[in-house]
C-alpha cells in the first residue's frame, strides 16, 4: 500500500513539472509608427517566426498601432511588422523569458506600393 501511494505521489510530482515547464511563456507588446511622422499604423501585420524561419504567431496593430502577441513560449525570434504602402521592418535575436512582456516599436518607412489592376 505505501509503495502505491509512493508511485502515484511520484507520478503527480512528474506530471506538474511537465505542465509547468510547458507552461514557460509571455507575451510580445508594442507600437508600429509611421518613421516620416510619427503617426500610429493601423492594420499593421507582426509576424514571429523561429531562428529557422518558421512562423509561430502574428497581430494585427490597432488604430493606435498598437500590438500584443500572447502565449509566446521562451525563445528567440525575429519579428517584423509590415503594412501597405510601407517598407517591411524587423527585429533579430528578440528574446521571449517567461513572465515578463517583451516590448518591441517597429517605425515602418513610407514606400510607393504597386498594386494589380483588378479587371472586371
Amino acid at each position: 500500500m505505501f509503495r502505491v501511494i509512493r508511485m502515484i505521489a511520484a507520478l503527480a510530482a512528474v506530471a506538474t513539472a511537465t505542465s509547468v515547464a510547458n507552461a514557460q511563456s509571455s507575451y510580445i507588446t508594442g507600437s508600429v509608427t509611421d518613421v516620416s511622422n510619427g503617426s500610429p499604423v493601423a492594420e499593421a501585420i507582426v509576424m514571429v517566426r523561429t531562428v529557422a524561419g518558421v512562423s509561430v504567431a502574428q497581430a494585427r496593430s490597432d488604430a493606435g498601432g498598437r500590438f500584443r502577441i500572447n502565449a509566446v513560449a521562451v525563445g528567440t525570434y525575429t519579428v517584423t511588422a509590415r503594412a501597405i504602402g510601407y517598407a517591411e521592418a524587423g527585429q533579430t535575436g528578440v528574446q521571449v523569458v517567461d513572465g515578463a512582456p517583451t516590448i518591441l516599436s517597429f517605425d515602418l518607412a513610407p514606400t510607393a506600393t504597386v498594386l494589380n489592376p483588378v479587371v472586371t
